[in-house]
């Protein structure tokens, strides 16, 4: 598209720029479109194991509850 690569750039700007200000690398830095998706993507992303332990609030916002709540079919 017309402005992509300068959309690119700013991307790149954005994950050095919060990379400096936490102490980590830019590939270690992911954008996500909202709190809900990257929620969702660290609960299934992660290794979980048979046992493994997720605390939460009671009262969790369901978009942050859900994710963690579909690891008991996986035992966790």
């Amino acid at each position: 598209s017309l402005h992509y690569d300068q959309w690119l750039a700013t991307y790149a700007k954005l994950r050095r720029n919060t990379a400096r200000s936490i102490g980590c690398e830019a590939a270690e830095v992911a954008i996500v479109k909202n709190t809900s998706e990257g929620i969702a993507m660290v609960a299934a992303g992660l290794a979980w194991r048979a046992g493994d332990k997720v605390v939460a609030f009671h009262e969790e916002f369901p978009s942050n509850y859900y994710p963690w709540k579909r690891l008991e079919s996986r035992g966790v």
